[in-house]
């Protein structure tokens, strides 16, 4: 019994320590599991913080070998490494809780917007438009998604107020550079391309460095000291008179919040009554602005680009009105400017702009977007950034240096600055960038040193399943949204360096196939070009045959457009040009420019453009009275528009009545002279007439 007992001990013991040493096996495979997956963590943020500062230099690509080489670049540049960082973040998150976005007013304001964004573009006028935008625009549903990835990232794994101190450091460089550039070169705008746009983007980056300056100590601040001067200049010397105006608005704002937060009550009350007064004097200003015939509505209204932009605005409004809540979808402005065109809109005194793809006002481009909802939506973005920023210093959540209100006053300046341009700019990638950068800073601001540390919470096996998914899927995206965009816009561009029918049509082909981004855009192009070499051959003596199967391709391939967007008033005015052109040597092609261009007065009924392209095609056809009548009621249209006198005065000459020819001549050059000083067709048929 006692030697039973004994091997029983024995043998129990030896279980247990079996069991033991199994464990301390086990333990120690898990912690080097874990120092593996520690360090792929570590090597995935170094890469993500990299992907960011290389972000931050988005403004400063530029490449002349493509259609449009500041806006396509730029956006391609930015799409390419959100979607690497966002794929980064990824494989953080699934290995670990700690990188996973936290719920808050901001990132549901952002959800929603997107979500009401969406529904709007998919149910909207154009959802094709709407998702990938033009290669002019590049705002599309598209820029979106990628600027919500690249705020989920920022927003969630950088938890060090010193991380985000260095990111506006580089963010600072970069509008520097941008600033020398357009200080000592003649391009316009810099690397941006456009001076407003430039503003807009400098705009952000001015007050980065004045919070630099205020928060840092050492060669920081003397870095950010120096940006704040570089940058302000640049910023003042361009021509963006609303971010100009925005920027000192913002100072002002800003002296106001440090007289309030001062503990001096005298100091306090100062703030409240500069407040009252610069109010007042708003108030007093925006009412003798809508007053006409006097000098606040001369300088404000008359003698800037408002005055076009009111006429534009009340379109929009217009448009609103027939789709209050949910608008037409992103992009789609330039149906609602279509349909309630403002014939005004060709004279000098309007600018002489005919055509606007948006609304340049943050609100009516909004609500034309996505409606009355999507307006609601996107303003939540800016009170909850609002509240997260004054919650936080209210409550001394953020750990801050000397002169607490400054992190949230700042921001708050930069928001409302932001904000005022925008209700006469639009936005381009690089504000957009700026203005969501500064949305994952005060995202994440609540959460500031907050320490994380990467734990792997997957079996290897899903490891490598879901790690062989998300890179398929980055691969995915690289190639139809970067790579392919890419193909299709550098190959618009040796059209011009094509010599023959066959070639240009080759091209065409491949360019069409390659990517939905820029295809309809690629048929105007055609369209133009297939017009200029039509027209030059004919000079040369070419015969009309060898245009014909280009003319075939091209008309059959703006038939597509207008059938995918059968509202849009420049699609068919471009098919009825070529159907009219095409007629010359294919009488039966006149019957299908008439069809088409009737549509397009049934679109823009105020816009003249339609009824001189419907006329030219009349003319064509030698229908000269109904070429009359057509140009007659370009000029009801707008009496004081020279070139609708110099169509009457041509095709009066037509129908034979050379009085009234003469008399519109002479109306047409008193309202335009310029149409008589150049060697055009028409400045030549206007000079005949007036010599019989």
């Amino acid at each position: 019994m006692l030697k039973s007992s004994r091997k029983y001990y024995n043998l129990s013991m030896g279980k247990k320590s079996r069991e033991k040493r199994e464990k301390r096996i086990q333990e120690t495979e898990q912690k080097v599991d874990e120092i593996k997956k520690d360090k792929i963590g570590s090597v995935c943020l170094k890469l993500i913080r990299l992907g960011v500062y290389l972000i931050l230099l988005t403004p400063l690509v530029t490449n002349n070998n493509f259609i449009y080489p500041t806006v396509v670049p730029q956006t391609l540049y930015f799409w390419g490494l959100s979607q690497i960082i966002f794929v980064l973040w990824l494989f953080l998150i699934v290995f670990s809780k700690k990188y996973r976005p936290k719920l808050n007013p901001l990132l549901g304001a952002l959800i929603l917007f997107l979500a009401v964004l969406t529904l709007s573009s998919v149910f909207g006028s154009d959802p094709l438009n709407s998702f990938w935008s033009t290669f002019e625009r590049m705002t599309g549903l598209l820029t979106w998604f990628h600027l919500f990835a690249f705020f989920l990232v920022i927003s969630s794994v950088f938890t060090r107020k010193e991380d985000w101190f260095k990111f506006f450091g580089a963010s600072v460089l970069a509008a520097i550079l941008v600033s020398l550039i357009s200080l000592f070169s003649s391009r316009e705008g810099a690397t941006i391309g456009n001076t407003s746009f430039m503003a807009a983007y400098l705009l952000f980056n001015a007050f980065l460095a004045l919070y630099l300056f205020l928060k840092t100590k050492g060669n920081l601040k003397i870095f950010s000291a120096a940006g704040f001067v570089l940058v302000g200049i640049g910023l003042f010397l361009s021509t963006g008179r609303a971010v100009i105006l925005s920027f000192i608005a913002g100072l002002f704002l800003l002296f106001l919040f440090r007289l309030f937060f001062s503990k001096k009550p005298f100091l306090r009350i100062l703030s409240i009554s500069l407040s009252v007064v610069l109010l007042s004097g708003i108030v007093i200003t925006l009412f003798f602005a809508a007053q006409p015939d006097n000098l606040v509505n001369q300088k404000i209204i008359q003698e800037t680009t408002l005055k076009p932009r009111l006429l534009v605005w009340d379109m929009a409004w217009k448009g609103w009105q027939e789709k209050p809540w949910f608008g037409w979808g992103l992009e789609n402005f330039n149906l609602v400017f279509s349909k309630y065109f403002d014939s005004r809109l060709y004279l000098p005194e309007y600018g002489a702009e005919n055509w606007f793809t948006h609304a340049h006002n943050i609100v009516f481009d909004t609500l034309i977007a996505s409606g009355l909802l999507g307006l609601l939506a996107y303003l939540s973005i800016f009170a909850s950034s609002f509240y997260l920023l004054w919650k936080n210093f209210l409550r001394r959540k953020l750990s801050l240096e000397n002169g607490d209100f400054l992190t949230p006053a700042v921001f708050s300046v930069i928001l409302f600055s932001y904000f005022i341009q925008n209700l006469t700019v639009l936005d381009t990638i690089n504000s957009y960038l700026m203005f969501f950068l500064i949305l994952g800073f005060i995202g994440k601001s609540g959460n500031f040193n907050e320490k994380k540390v990467f734990k792997n919470k997957a079996s290897p096996r899903g490891s490598i399943i879901i790690a062989v998914i998300i890179i398929f899927c980055l691969l995915f995206s690289l190639f139809n949204f970067i790579v392919k965009p890419i193909k299709s816009n550098v190959l618009l561009l040796k059209i011009p360096q094509t010599r023959s029918s066959e070639e240009r049509i080759f091209l065409y082909k491949d360019i069409i196939k390659t990517s939905p981004l820029g295809k309809r855009e690629a048929r105007e192009l055609f369209a133009d070009f297939t017009l200029g070499f039509y027209k030059n051959g004919v000079a040369q003596g070419i015969p009309l045959d060898y245009f014909k199967k280009e003319f075939d391709f091209v008309s059959s391939e703006l038939a597509k457009s207008v059938k995918e967007t059968p509202l849009n008033f420049r699609y068919h005015i471009k098919s009825g040009e070529i159907y009219s052109n095409y007629g010359k040597f294919d009488s039966t092609k006149f019957e299908k420019s008439e069809e088409i261009l009737k549509k397009a007065i049934e679109i823009s009924p105020e816009n003249q453009m339609g009824y001189y392209a419907l006329g030219e095609c009349k003319i064509l056809q030698k229908k000269y009275n109904e070429a009359f009548s057509l140009a007659k009621k370009a000029v009801e249209l707008e009496p004081e528009f020279g070139p609708s006198h110099a169509l009457l005065s041509i095709t009066a000459l037509f129908i034979g009545d050379r009085k009234l020819a003469k008399k519109e001549a002479k109306e047409a050059i008193r309202i335009s002279p310029e149409l008589i000083s150049n060697n055009s067709t028409l400045s030549l048929r206007l000079k005949e007439i007036l010599e019989e």
